[in-house]
């Protein structure tokens, strides 16, 4: 499990937290050059499934990617919602991808994050209208960095444990 708190305030936590170049910044005492796993939210916060895909990568570029004073937030941009299928084909989900430029560089922030958040029903139910989301920060622009289509072969495997 890992976590951070958003600028203001909010702690956010992921688990089933797969990492990846791990310690790689010996003045940090956690580094990792991409890290995957799951997060919830809940229908009291989002709409649909393309909203919930959105806030979570937004809430996580600036709790992760802020100054450390939390005063200077990170440059950005998202891409349009797209529908992708996970859990063997079976299941839609919804997906968007945050570039993100860190605010507060240090000697180990890479240029760029691409933070991509696939949001699916957290119930086979349809009146269940809280989402699973599962996210994917993977420093860009780097040496060894964890391409596009490695990303696109993580979120087809998705599937549900029995």
């Amino acid at each position: 499990m890992i976590g951070f708190e958003t600028p203001d305030g909010q702690l956010l936590a992921m688990h089933g937290v797969s990492r990846f170049e791990t310690n790689f910044c010996p003045s940090l005492d956690v580094s990792a050059r991409a890290q995957a796993g799951f997060t919830t939210i809940d229908s009291d916060e989002v709409a649909d499934g393309p909203e919930a895909a959105r806030r979570t990568a937004l809430q996580w570029a600036e709790a992760a990617y802020s100054s450390s004073d939390g005063t200077t937030r990170p440059s950005i941009s998202l891409s349009t919602v797209k529908p992708v299928r996970v859990l063997a084909g079976t299941a839609k989900a919804e997906q968007v991808t945050a570039t993100v430029r860190p605010a507060g560089v240090n000697g180990c922030s890479p240029p760029s994050v691409s933070i991509i958040a696939t949001a699916l029903p957290l119930s086979a139910d349809p009146t269940v209208t809280a989402y699973h989301v599962h996210l994917i920060l993977a420093d860009q622009q780097v040496p060894d960095a964890v391409p596009p289509a490695e990303s696109d072969q993580i979120v087809a495997s998705i599937r549900r444990t029995p």
